[in-house]
């Protein structure tokens, strides 16, 4: 991917890096709080939550009507689906095409245009008709079950040492490194992650942290952790472990689906929310891999003070232009690589899937010269303007990167 100055010019980019000098200058005086988001989880191989949501669907496909249960509910949709499976004679077929969802390689958009709240409400009712037997624990039994169903949908397969090798030098492993130094100061870390993967707290291990100096507050848990040194990590919406270590705490809720959103919502005085409010009033945020798109985050900052109100802080969203970018651009890219050689799709996929990026690169830089992308250009400023506008207002400053840049830009402010 290109350099954000190439995509989008020289005076936004200046604009950019004074916004970092001025982030920089509050890390140097101690004055922000860590705001995490899924983006950042993702180079070292958890999926993003599209995906996770794919591959958790797929697993609905193992899960059965408890008997208990109403059998009137649903019985035209159970019964099509036995009449379904008495016609599969090649069971083989169908359980590779469920682990290829489960691994990320299929092209299955059965979720397409439904909400991430949604889509996981779904699946938490089919979690909810499967354990739906008793009075005594059911709640927390589909809990549970609606955990696990996350958890295995968001595993590794690399072992510890292949993860913290992709990692130590992506965004985590610097933030981990940069935490370790600052308790050695014996100052305090404020964290706000939405991730349900442990991630930073086996990056936190990795680089020497004690258990001690870790404390954890999930949904559910009576934790309190003002007045305790070290890192303050909090989980709004809990924690699931996709990778062993010993700092993490595992949640048995999870806050995915509309209903848990509702509950969140209803309950103002919730910890949840005062502690969003809270680090939000005290410091500046600096926000990593975070869309700004999660709902409890955009009602909670949407009730905030704003405008002139609380001009003395600002927060620091870090925005990726990598996705929208290659889309804009992603048929006239494939084009000029492809060429005018006749190629079945299967071939197509093939030869691009073994473009350099050197290459890739080179031909989107390119394009972006082309005369012809001059409507492309101004509607990618056009978005930056309407989110710098739109951000503005809640005393949120944007800084645009990509991925390849996200984990240098970090640095710089840390260093």
């Amino acid at each position: 991917m290109l350099k954000t100055e190439e995509i989008f010019g020289k005076k936004i980019a200046e604009m950019n890096k004074e916004n970092l000098e001025k982030l920089k200058e509050r890390v140097g005086f101690d004055k922000v709080n860590w705001v995490l988001g899924a983006g950042i989880s993702k180079s070292a191989g958890v999926p993003l939550w599209g995906e996770c949501l794919l591959r958790m669907w797929a697993r609905t496909l193992f899960l059965e009507r408890n008997f208990d249960s109403d059998p009137s509910i649903g019985k035209e949709f159970r019964s099509t689906l036995e009449e379904i499976k008495k016609e599969m004679k090649h069971p083989e077929i169908f359980l590779e095409k469920i682990n290829q969802t489960i691994i990320g390689t299929s092209s299955n958009q059965i979720l397409t245009g439904v909400s991430t709240l949604e889509a996981a409400e779904y699946i938490q009712n089919f979690v909810a008709e499967t354990i739906s037997w008793g009075n005594h624990g059911k709640e927390y039994l589909q809990d549970l079950a609606f955990a696990g169903l996350v958890k295995d949908s968001l595993k590794i397969d690399k072992t510890p040492d292949e993860i913290w090798e992709k990692m130590k030098d992506q965004v985590l492993g610097v933030l981990a490194a940069y935490f370790m130094g600052q308790i050695k100061k014996n100052r305090e870390v404020t964290v706000i992650s939405y991730n349900f993967d442990d991630l930073l707290e086996f990056a936190l291990e990795r680089v020497g942290l004690e258990q001690e100096k870790c404390h954890i507050k999930n949904p559910g848990t009576k934790n309190v952790l003002e007045g305790k040194k070290g890192v303050h990590i909090y989980h709004p919406h809990g924690t699931v472990s996709v990778i062993p270590n010993s700092l993490s705490e595992e949640s048995q809720k999870l806050v995915l689906a509309e209903s848990n959103y509702e509950r969140l919502e209803q309950k103002a005085y919730l910890w949840e929310n005062s502690i969003q409010a809270k680090v939000l009033h005290d410091k500046s945020c600096v926000f990593l891999g975070f869309s700004g798109e999660d709902y409890n985050f955009r009602r909670i900052i949407k009730n905030m003070e704003r405008d002139g109100e609380r001009q003395d802080i600002k927060h620091y969203l870090f925005l990726s232009i990598q996705s929208f970018v290659k889309k804009m651009f992603h048929d006239v890219v494939n084009k000029k690589l492809l060429g005018d050689t006749a190629r079945t799709e299967k071939e197509r996929e093939e030869f691009l899937s073994h473009i350099e990026k050197k290459e890739y690169d080179n031909t989107l830089r390119e394009i972006l010269h082309d005369e012809s992308m001059i409507y492309e250009r101004m509607l990618i400023v056009k978005k930056l303007y309407a989110q710098y506008l739109y951000w503005e207002r809640y005393n949120i400053i944007p800084i645009w990167t990509t991925r390849e840049e996200l984990p240098q830009m970090v640095q710089e402010i840390l260093s």
